[in-house]
């Protein structure tokens, strides 16, 4: 017997969480592109270094806020979506709710956890303009880039995962 094809366009509700998705992406590309295309270009002696030098109190800090940035952006929206658990996972098996509705409930950390990745490469972006050194971004866009393609929005079912929230299923 033929099994009635599903349809694999996203629904609108993914759709949102995509557009989101997609301008904090490249967002991060962007700040790769300033740097590099434009003030760099202005700069006489660029230094040619890929990390950051912690023996310069300033570097070093960046560094470790950007670790720290890095770390809260599992952490933080996860808290936040595990404490509204319990609605989100009622939103989501809610059968009057229809298949293109996004429950409100999981913008809050999902945008956090996105603009946390954000931040690491706008922390990269200001250490390497600061240093004059372009390739100093490198790091901190893969960590972020990274970090951000890994929690591509298929669906809200998978982001309320992505966020940590066990047995969020299709209904």
């Amino acid at each position: 017997m033929d099994q009635p094809k599903k349809d694999s366009a996203p629904t609108p509700a993914a759709k949102i969480f995509q557009i989101l998705w997609v301008g904090l992406l490249g967002a991060q590309f962007m700040y790769a592109f300033i740097l590099r295309g434009v003030l760099a270009r202005g700069w006489e002696s660029p230094d040619p270094r890929w990390l950051p030098n912690f023996g310069d109190p300033f570097e070093m800090s960046l560094g470790i806020a950007a670790a720290v940035t890095f770390l809260t952006g599992f952490v933080v929206p996860s808290l936040i979506a595990r404490g509204m658990g319990a609605k989100i996972h009622a939103a989501l098996r809610d059968e009057s709710r229809p298949r293109d509705v996004v429950p409100p409930l999981l913008f809050a950390p999902f945008i956090v956890r996105l603009a946390m990745f954000e931040a690491v490469c706008l922390l990269g972006f200001v250490l390497a303009n600061k240093a004059h050194a372009p390739n100093l971004i490198f790091p901190f866009l893969a960590l972020s880039a990274g970090a951000t393609l890994k929690n591509f929005p298929s669906t809200p079912e998978k982001v309320a995962e992505d966020l940590g929230l066990a047995g969020v299923g299709p209904r």
